[in-house]
């Protein structure tokens, strides 16, 4: 445990987020995970509670920089904007639905049954969905944000900075972000993304990634295609900065890779088809 790094797992909403912090429950052990996933759950902690643990998991933004006590190691993943920003989508109504409390200030919970392409017409929603990653790699914040606390007022001046500052600014932030960190993955190469996180910590890779809410529906569809050309189109238009984003992160991700080894057991799982004909010896 001595040898593991003060990790800072940077997860944006919907990109594999949940794979990624299985295997770190995995490696860490739960006990020294801090338990705060996000700001409301971070301000009901102690200011100096960061410090007592040694990987920190969630969508934290900037704020772990300030609070943790030392410096990071930083990872994150970036997923394309197209299956990212339909998968939030599809989670928030989900939540709605459900009534679980949650997400209850996102925009599409104020327009939850309107269908997709009535949605992506209602401004704020296009706001929300517009170049996400970028807005969540590129904002930035100094002690004054959280000199008494971390509460709404904290995520209100995040937010407001990042109108101010816009989202070629942020772009620009984002990159340098990217840059600085340990690890930087994409969920389409997730094989590759898991290989090189367990390479950082010193430990072997699992033989089978798990993709948890990271892959193709059910019906082996991805939300690309299922939504069709027209909607993918306009979500594409919303995303330009991101889709330069996820680009470099894939540079990133190669330059990593160069020193990594795949486990040598890591080869794709036969289709139930070809499984089926080999038990029937066809």
């Amino acid at each position: 445990m001595a040898d593991l790094p003060y990790l800072y797992f940077l997860h944006i909403p919907k990109t594999a987020g949940t794979s990624v912090a299985e295997v770190l429950h995995r490696v860490y052990g739960s006990e020294q995970v801090l338990p705060a996933y996000n700001w409301q759950q971070l301000s009901q902690l102690p200011r100096d509670v960061m410090s007592r643990y040694r990987c920190i998991i969630g969508h934290l933004g900037p704020l772990p920089y300030l609070l943790a006590g030392r410096p990071l190691t930083t990872i994150t993943v970036l997923r394309d904007p197209v299956e990212r920003a339909i998968s939030h989508i599809e989670y928030v109504r989900q939540e709605i639905r459900a009534q679980t409390g949650n997400c209850l200030e996102h925009p599409v919970a104020r327009h939850v049954d309107l269908p997709l392409e009535e949605l992506l017409r209602v401004s704020e929603v296009r706001i929300a969905l517009s170049n996400a990653q970028t807005r969540w790699l590129g904002m930035r914040a100094d002690a004054s944000y959280v000199a008494d606390g971390i509460d709404r007022s904290t995520v209100q001046r995040l937010h407001a900075q990042i109108r101010e500052v816009g989202d070629d600014e942020l772009l620009v932030r984002a990159r340098a972000h990217l840059q600085s960190m340990a690890v930087v993955g994409v969920v389409h190469r997730m094989d590759e993304t898991m290989a090189a996180i367990c390479a950082l910590l010193g430990v072997p890779a699992p033989e089978r990634t798990p993709h948890v809410n990271s892959g193709p529906m059910a019906d082996g569809m991805t939300h690309r295609v299922r939504i069709g050309p027209k909607i993918a189109a306009e979500l594409d238009n919303l995303n330009a900065h991101d889709h330069s984003l996820v680009g470099y992160a894939g540079t990133l991700l190669a330059q990593t890779m160069a020193g990594v080894a795949l486990p040598t057991t890591q080869v794709p799982r036969p289709s139930w088809r070809r499984r089926l004909r080999r038990l029937l010896g066809l």
